[in-house]
C-alpha cells in the first residue's frame, strides 16, 4: 500500500507529498524492517516513544495519535483502530478463502496441520506463531501476499465479543473449533461464557460457509445449532471424519488412520 493512499484513508490533510511503497507493517520497533509502516500502540509502554527507533531500523513512515510527526508521519485518532482499518482495506483486495480457528487449546497445532495439508497444492498464508489477537490477526492480514488462495487465521479471545470483532474483520468462510474447556476461564467468567465467546466464530459463518466441529467435545458439537452453514464433524468417537487406531510414539508423535 502506498503512503499517500494511507494518508488519504485517514484524511490527514497535513501529511502531504508522501510517497513510497509500504512493504510491511510493524508494532514493535525491535523487529521493524526497512520499508515497514510503524504503528505505535498504547500498552504497558507507549509505542510512540519508540517511533525514532523504528525509523532508525528502516521504517518508511509511521502512524501516530499524539505528539509530533516524525518521518512520513500520518495522524490518526486511535492507532489500534487504524490498524484494523488498514487490515480491512487489505482484506478487500484478497481473493482468498479465510479459515478461522479457535478453541481453548490446540489452535496453533491445528493451524500448522491445516497449513501443511493445503500447502502442497495451494498458495497458503497463515498466522505466525500464535498471532491470534486484535493485533496479530490484522498484522497477518496486512502481510498476506495478493496471490494467496487460503488464509489461515488463529483466533483467540479474552472475553465476549473479541472473536466477533476478529471475524468482522477477516470474514472467514470456514470456522474450525478444537475444544472448549476452562482454560483462561478467568477472562470469561465461567464455561458458559467461554462457549459463547468461542462460538462467535461459528455465528459469523454465512450460509455457504463451513463449520468444522469436534464431535468428541459436546461443548463444541453443540455449536452446530448456532449456524446455517454446512457442518463437518470430526473426532474419534463419531462424525464425518474419524481418526482410528491412534497411537503415540515415545517422542510424542501421533499416527492414526483417517476414515471419512
Amino acid at each position: 500500500m502506498d503512503l499517500g493512499k494511507i494518508a488519504s484513508i485517514f484524511g490527514d490533510q497535513n501529511a502531504t507529498n508522501l510517497s513510497g511503497l509500504v512493504t510491511g507493517y510493524s508494532t514493535d520497533s525491535r523487529t521493524t524492517k526497512k520499508g515497514d509502516l510503524f504503528i505505535p500502540l498504547m500498552a504497558e509502554r507507549d509505542g510512540h516513544d519508540f517511533i525514532d527507533d523504528a525509523i532508525s531500523s528502516g521504517a518508511i513512515g509511521h502512524l501516530y495519535s499524539h505528539g509530533v510527526a516524525k518521518k512520513n508521519g500520518i495522524k490518526v485518532s486511535n492507532t489500534i483502530e487504524a490498524l484494523h482499518i488498514l487490515a480491512g482495506e487489505a482484506i478487500m483486495t484478497l481473493d482468498s478463502v479465510g479459515i478461522g480457528i479457535t478453541g481453548s487449546v490446540g489452535k496453533t497445532t491445528t493451524k500448522d496441520m491445516i497449513h501443511e495439508c493445503l500447502n502442497s497444492s495451494f498458495k497458503v498464508w497463515a498466522s505466525e506463531r500464535s498471532f491470534n489477537n486484535e493485533i496479530g490477526v490484522p498484522i497477518t492480514i496486512l502481510s498476506t501476499p495478493s496471490e494467496t488462495e487460503y488464509l489461515i487465521l488463529e483466533m483467540g479471545a479474552r472475553g465476549i465479543g473479541h472473536i466477533k470483532k476478529l471475524c468482522n474483520l477477516a470474514n472467514p468462510k470456514v470456522g474450525v473449533v478444537t475444544c472448549i474447556g476452562n482454560a483462561h476461564s478467568e477472562f470469561f467468567g465461567g464455561l458458559t461464557n467461554t462457549i459463547n465467546a468461542k462460538g462467535e466464530l461459528v455465528d459469523s459463518l454465512e450460509e455457504d460457509g463451513l463449520a468444522v466441529l469436534n464431535y468428541d467435545d459436546p461443548n463444541v458439537r453443540g455449536l452446530a445449532s448456532r449456524t446455517s452453514a454446512e457442518i463437518l464433524l470430526y473426532g474419534m468417537g463419531g462424525g464425518e471424519v474419524i481418526a482410528e487406531k491412534v497411537t503415540m510414539s515415545a517422542d510424542l508423535k501421533a499416527t492414526f488412520d483417517l476414515r471419512s
